[in-house]
């Protein structure tokens, strides 16, 4: 039986901010979706994403 190779989304990696206050961080495949899981979590208005380069790339 052939199975489809599932391709791997790269995943990016965010630093979460609240009005200048780090929270914590986020690994999403875009900064998009990392937004909405962390208002999810924080609903807050002053909330923002950071995204974080990785050494080497």
């Amino acid at each position: 039986m052939r199975t489809k190779k599932q391709s791997e989304t790269p995943v990016q990696r965010f630093q979460i901010f609240f009005r200048g206050n780090h929270l914590g961080w986020i690994h999403r495949a875009s900064q998009r979706e990392a937004m909405r899981d962390v208002r999810d979590i924080f609903p807050l208005d002053d909330l923002t994403l950071v995204p974080v380069r990785e050494e080497g790339a």
